[in-house]
Protein backbone atom coordinates (compact mmCIF):
# COMPACT_ATOMS: atom_id res chain seq x y z
CA UNK A 1 0.00 0.00 0.00
CA UNK A 2 1.33 3.53 -0.81
CA UNK A 3 2.49 5.56 1.97
CA UNK A 4 -0.25 7.86 1.67
CA UNK A 5 -2.81 4.94 2.32
CA UNK A 6 -1.48 3.77 4.42
CA UNK A 7 -1.54 7.22 6.88
CA UNK A 8 -5.28 7.11 5.96
CA UNK A 9 -5.95 4.01 6.77
CA UNK A 10 -4.06 4.12 10.00
CA UNK A 11 -5.54 7.58 10.91
CA UNK A 12 -4.23 10.27 9.45
CA UNK A 13 -2.55 13.18 12.07
CA UNK A 14 -1.78 10.50 14.24
CA UNK A 15 0.82 9.80 17.38
CA UNK A 16 0.62 6.21 17.99
CA UNK A 17 2.80 3.12 19.52
CA UNK A 18 3.61 0.94 16.88
CA UNK A 19 3.12 -2.14 18.45
CA UNK A 20 -0.51 -1.13 18.51
CA UNK A 21 -0.71 -0.42 15.24
CA UNK A 22 0.48 -3.87 14.35
CA UNK A 23 -1.59 -5.57 16.64
CA UNK A 24 -4.73 -4.03 15.47
CA UNK A 25 -3.48 -4.28 11.29
CA UNK A 26 -3.32 -0.91 10.59
CA UNK A 27 -0.03 -0.89 9.29
CA UNK A 28 2.73 -3.62 8.58
CA UNK A 29 6.18 -3.61 9.78
CA UNK A 30 7.25 -2.41 6.20
CA UNK A 31 4.91 0.11 5.87
CA UNK A 32 5.82 1.16 9.72
CA UNK A 33 9.37 1.66 8.29
CA UNK A 34 8.39 3.79 5.20
CA UNK A 35 8.70 7.22 4.86
CA UNK A 36 4.55 7.98 5.53
CA UNK A 37 6.10 7.98 9.06
CA UNK A 38 8.05 9.38 11.48
CA UNK A 39 9.66 7.63 13.95
CA UNK A 40 9.47 9.67 17.65
CA UNK A 41 10.96 7.16 20.60
CA UNK A 42 11.37 3.50 20.81
CA UNK A 43 7.69 2.02 19.30
CA UNK A 44 6.25 5.53 19.17
CA UNK A 45 5.60 6.80 15.61
CA UNK A 46 3.94 10.04 13.97
CA UNK A 47 2.36 11.03 10.95
CA UNK A 48 5.10 12.05 8.98
CA UNK A 49 3.15 15.19 7.91
CA UNK A 50 3.36 16.81 11.37
CA UNK A 51 4.75 19.78 11.85
CA UNK A 52 7.94 18.58 13.99
CA UNK A 53 7.75 20.38 17.26
CA UNK A 54 8.73 20.02 21.30
CA UNK A 55 5.00 19.25 21.40
CA UNK A 56 5.28 16.37 18.99
CA UNK A 57 7.68 14.52 20.96
CA UNK A 58 5.52 15.71 24.32
CA UNK A 59 2.46 13.43 22.42
CA UNK A 60 4.66 10.58 22.02
CA UNK A 61 5.95 10.77 25.87
CA UNK A 62 2.70 10.64 26.71
CA UNK A 63 2.36 7.23 25.28
CA UNK A 64 5.38 5.96 27.09
CA UNK A 65 5.35 7.28 30.88
CA UNK A 66 3.05 5.85 33.91
CA UNK A 67 0.01 7.89 34.28
CA UNK A 68 1.61 8.90 37.86
CA UNK A 69 4.32 10.96 35.80
CA UNK A 70 3.66 14.61 35.03
CA UNK A 71 5.57 16.60 32.18
CA UNK A 72 8.28 19.19 33.67
CA UNK A 73 11.09 21.08 33.84
CA UNK A 74 11.55 22.96 30.09
CA UNK A 75 8.88 20.64 28.44
CA UNK A 76 6.27 22.22 30.54
CA UNK A 77 7.20 25.75 30.29
CA UNK A 78 6.85 25.30 26.43
CA UNK A 79 3.22 23.90 26.71
CA UNK A 80 2.32 26.77 29.16
CA UNK A 81 3.63 29.21 25.81
CA UNK A 82 7.17 29.82 26.61
CA UNK A 83 8.16 28.06 23.36
CA UNK A 84 11.69 29.38 23.62
CA UNK A 85 12.24 27.08 26.60
CA UNK A 86 12.36 23.65 24.24
CA UNK A 87 12.97 23.07 20.73
CA UNK A 88 11.82 20.20 18.73
CA UNK A 89 15.99 18.24 19.41
CA UNK A 90 15.40 18.59 23.25
CA UNK A 91 14.38 15.89 25.12
CA UNK A 92 11.17 16.04 26.98
CA UNK A 93 11.55 16.50 30.62
CA UNK A 94 9.56 14.46 33.04
CA UNK A 95 8.88 14.01 36.54
CA UNK A 96 7.74 11.35 38.50
CA UNK A 97 7.71 9.85 42.19
CA UNK A 98 10.25 7.31 43.18
CA UNK A 99 7.48 5.00 43.61
CA UNK A 100 6.66 4.83 40.15
CA UNK A 101 10.04 5.30 38.52
CA UNK A 102 10.78 4.46 34.92
CA UNK A 103 12.93 4.46 32.35
CA UNK A 104 15.67 5.22 30.76
CA UNK A 105 13.91 5.88 27.65
CA UNK A 106 15.93 7.62 24.82
CA UNK A 107 14.23 11.31 24.11
CA UNK A 108 13.35 11.46 27.66
CA UNK A 109 14.45 13.34 30.45
CA UNK A 110 13.76 11.40 33.35
CA UNK A 111 14.13 13.31 37.06
CA UNK A 112 12.44 11.36 40.37
CA UNK A 113 11.63 13.54 43.18
CA UNK A 114 9.93 11.97 46.98
CA UNK A 115 6.68 12.92 45.70
CA UNK A 116 4.48 14.86 44.06
CA UNK A 117 1.80 16.69 45.67
CA UNK A 118 -1.48 18.53 44.45
CA UNK A 119 0.32 21.48 44.25
CA UNK A 120 2.87 20.56 42.49
CA UNK A 121 0.46 18.79 39.06
CA UNK A 122 -1.72 21.10 37.02
CA UNK A 123 -3.92 19.64 34.29
CA UNK A 124 -3.65 21.14 30.65
CA UNK A 125 -6.42 19.92 28.58
CA UNK A 126 -5.91 16.34 30.32
CA UNK A 127 -1.72 16.16 29.97
CA UNK A 128 -0.65 16.72 33.84
CA UNK A 129 2.13 18.89 33.73
CA UNK A 130 4.37 20.28 37.07
CA UNK A 131 2.45 23.98 38.03
CA UNK A 132 3.41 27.06 36.96
CA UNK A 133 5.81 27.31 40.30
CA UNK A 134 7.34 24.27 40.55
CA UNK A 135 7.77 24.04 36.84
CA UNK A 136 9.74 27.42 37.48
CA UNK A 137 11.59 25.95 40.81
CA UNK A 138 13.05 22.92 38.53
CA UNK A 139 13.93 24.85 35.39
CA UNK A 140 16.05 27.43 37.78
CA UNK A 141 17.62 24.52 39.66
CA UNK A 142 18.47 22.49 36.80
CA UNK A 143 19.83 24.88 34.27
CA UNK A 144 23.52 24.02 33.73
CA UNK A 145 24.38 27.49 34.38
CA UNK A 146 23.37 30.80 35.79
CA UNK A 147 22.45 32.82 32.65
CA UNK A 148 20.23 29.61 31.33
CA UNK A 149 18.39 30.03 34.63
CA UNK A 150 17.78 33.81 35.00
CA UNK A 151 16.76 33.79 31.14
CA UNK A 152 13.94 31.09 31.29
CA UNK A 153 12.72 32.60 34.70
CA UNK A 154 12.65 36.29 33.16
CA UNK A 155 10.86 34.55 29.98
CA UNK A 156 8.20 32.48 32.68
CA UNK A 157 7.80 36.13 34.51
CA UNK A 158 7.44 38.19 31.46
CA UNK A 159 4.79 35.41 29.76
CA UNK A 160 2.97 35.80 33.20
CA UNK A 161 3.15 32.16 33.49
CA UNK A 162 4.47 32.87 37.39
CA UNK A 163 3.91 36.26 38.83
CA UNK A 164 6.17 38.71 40.97
CA UNK A 165 3.57 38.20 43.87
CA UNK A 166 3.29 35.05 43.45
CA UNK A 167 3.88 32.74 46.68
CA UNK A 168 6.54 30.10 45.92
CA UNK A 169 6.62 27.04 48.49
CA UNK A 170 9.20 25.05 50.40
CA UNK A 171 10.88 22.18 48.21
CA UNK A 172 11.76 20.25 51.65
CA UNK A 173 9.95 17.72 50.77
CA UNK A 174 11.84 17.08 47.41
CA UNK A 175 15.65 15.59 46.84
CA UNK A 176 17.51 18.02 44.99
CA UNK A 177 19.48 15.61 42.55
CA UNK A 178 19.95 18.08 39.85
CA UNK A 179 21.14 21.70 41.09
CA UNK A 180 22.78 24.30 38.34
CA UNK A 181 24.03 26.08 41.63
CA UNK A 182 24.70 23.87 44.64
CA UNK A 183 22.93 21.81 46.85
CA UNK A 184 22.44 25.07 49.28
CA UNK A 185 21.18 28.43 47.57
CA UNK A 186 21.63 30.36 44.69
CA UNK A 187 21.44 33.94 43.22
CA UNK A 188 20.27 34.75 39.82
CA UNK A 189 20.12 37.80 38.08
CA UNK A 190 17.20 38.76 35.18
CA UNK A 191 18.21 42.13 33.34
CA UNK A 192 15.31 43.93 33.15
CA UNK A 193 16.96 46.29 30.81
CA UNK A 194 20.27 45.63 29.14
CA UNK A 195 20.76 49.87 28.96
CA UNK A 196 20.74 50.55 32.71
CA UNK A 197 21.66 46.72 34.15
CA UNK A 198 18.97 46.98 35.92
CA UNK A 199 18.27 43.15 37.06
CA UNK A 200 15.85 41.07 39.14
CA UNK A 201 16.85 38.95 41.47
CA UNK A 202 15.63 35.52 42.17
CA UNK A 203 17.13 34.10 45.28
CA UNK A 204 16.52 29.93 45.75
CA UNK A 205 17.30 28.83 48.68
CA UNK A 206 16.44 25.11 50.82
CA UNK A 207 13.78 27.35 52.84
CA UNK A 208 11.89 28.12 50.12
CA UNK A 209 11.89 31.22 47.17
CA UNK A 210 12.64 35.16 47.31
CA UNK A 211 12.16 37.40 44.79
CA UNK A 212 14.15 40.57 44.59
CA UNK A 213 14.05 43.24 42.77
CA UNK A 214 15.69 46.50 41.23
CA UNK A 215 19.59 45.35 42.23
CA UNK A 216 21.77 47.51 39.71
CA UNK A 217 24.80 45.29 38.94
CA UNK A 218 25.52 42.21 37.72
CA UNK A 219 25.96 39.01 39.60
CA UNK A 220 29.50 38.41 40.84
CA UNK A 221 31.53 35.10 39.77
CA UNK A 222 31.63 33.95 42.91
CA UNK A 223 28.05 34.24 44.90
CA UNK A 224 26.00 34.95 41.55
CA UNK A 225 24.71 37.98 43.70
CA UNK A 226 24.04 41.52 42.33
CA UNK A 227 27.43 43.49 42.94
CA UNK A 228 26.24 46.80 42.38
CA UNK A 229 24.32 49.03 45.08
CA UNK A 230 20.88 47.77 45.31
CA UNK A 231 17.40 50.15 44.78
CA UNK A 232 14.15 49.96 46.32
CA UNK A 233 13.37 46.14 47.03
CA UNK A 234 10.58 44.40 47.24
CA UNK A 235 10.78 40.82 48.98
CA UNK A 236 7.62 38.59 47.89
CA UNK A 237 7.63 34.99 48.48
CA UNK A 238 8.20 32.30 51.40
CA UNK A 239 9.85 30.94 53.76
Amino acid sequence: MPAVAARAAAGRGRVFRGTDALARGDLTRQQLRGPGWRRLLRDVYADAQLPVTHELYVAAARLVMPAQAVIAGRSAGWLYGVEELASATDPVEVLVADAHRFGPVAGLRIRTTLRLGRADVDDRNGLRTTGPVRTAMDIARTAPTLIEAVTALDLLLARNVVSERCTLPTPAANRHRSHGFGSASCCAAAPASYRNMSCDIAVVSSLGWTWETQWHGWPSSTTGCGTGRAGSSARIAGE
